[in-house]
């Protein structure tokens, strides 16, 4: 009986010792495997969520503000941005005051906090009243419906006769519910058949069909160079130019004749040009001053009112 007991003592102990160093050898082994391979957190740049056919509405009270749509939209949120492929944002206007525009691209970002839009790839902005914008990038502020570029830009009137106003430049903004928008450099314009228009800057306005230049303008009308401070086109829907209105500095060369002055309006239906704030026209070795001067382009009728000083060789009317 106690060797029976003894036998049993014998085996638990070799039991629990096998046991014991088998249990320290797992804890090691699984040690080892925890050191060469750690658990890291590796953080996930990809979005957090993707849609497709994505659609996204501002409204303010009941009124509709904007409409976007995209193929796709990629939400990163954490950091409150949505990407979107091949997106038109559709700017709601009242068919009034407010003028409404459609803003396509093959991609955008939309800034949730900022509430701002920056459109990439080719970039085409349409007008309800027919004009296209074209560009790189645009950045869309929603808040105050204001559009921003520093990249190269062209510009078109889809008008009644066809595209009849062409404008080119680099960096522009403007607000397209208003019709306000302004190249910033190297402009080069052209309204209508005849006109042709160099600057550092314009500010255009698609609703009063009117373009305003300012900073080295030089401009040509048919056979007439124009330089000056400021010159102020206005044109019909045909895309006729109305009148052209030059300020500061004003010189005016045409054939024979060199116009100097102050202001001068240019008559855009017919040949007619008035100068006024301190006039001298030039005609050859003939020089006419004035308190107003008038003359046509196509033929040598010239009016001069309150005449200031006769050193002119010809007859010319009062």
């Amino acid at each position: 009986m106690r060797k029976k007991t003894i036998l049993s003592i014998i085996i638990f102990s070799l039991v629990f010792l096998t046991g014991y160093f088998t249990y320290f050898k797992i804890k090691n082994v699984l040690s080892q495997k925890e050191s060469f391979f750690p658990i890291i957190a590796v953080k996930h740049e990809g979005p957090t969520m993707r849609i497709k056919g994505f659609k996204l509405e501002e409204s303010n009270g009941e009124k509709l503000e904007w409409v976007l749509a995209a193929d796709e939209a990629q939400m990163f949120k954490d950091k409150g941005e949505i990407l979107f492929t091949t997106v038109s944002t559709d700017v709601k206007g009242d068919g009034k005051k407010k003028e409404g525009y459609v803003i396509k691209s093959s991609s955008g970002m939309y800034y949730t906090k900022e509430d701002k839009i920056n459109f990439s790839g080719k970039v085409d902005v349409n007008t309800s009243n027919g004009y296209n914008f074209t560009t790189e990038s645009v950045l869309y502020t929603a808040k105050d419906k204001k559009l921003a570029t520093d990249d190269d830009i062209a510009v078109k009137g889809t008008l009644e006769k066809g595209d009849k106003i062409f404008v080119t430049g680099k960096g522009f903004n403007g607000n397209a519910e208003t019709g306000d928008f302004n190249i910033r450099d190297k402009v080069y314009t052209k309204v209508g058949a005849n006109l042709e228009i160099k600057s550092n800057k314009v500010t255009i306005n698609t609703k009063k069909s009117t373009a305003i230049f300012v900073n080295e303008i030089v401009a040509k009308k048919d056979k007439m160079n124009i330089k000056g401070d400021k010159l102020e086109v206005t044109y019909g829907k045909s895309g006729d130019v109305n009148d052209i209105d030059v300020e500061g500095n004003v010189k005016l060369m045409m054939d024979k004749k060199v116009a100097l002055c102050d202001n001068a309006v240019i008559k855009g239906n017919s040949s007619e040009i008035v100068l006024t704030g301190k006039p001298e026209l030039h005609v050859g070795e003939d020089i006419m001053v004035g308190e107003k001067i008038v003359f046509f382009t196509d033929n040598d009728e010239v009016f001069v009112e309150k005449v200031k000083a006769d050193v002119s060789r010809r007859g010319y009317k009062k």
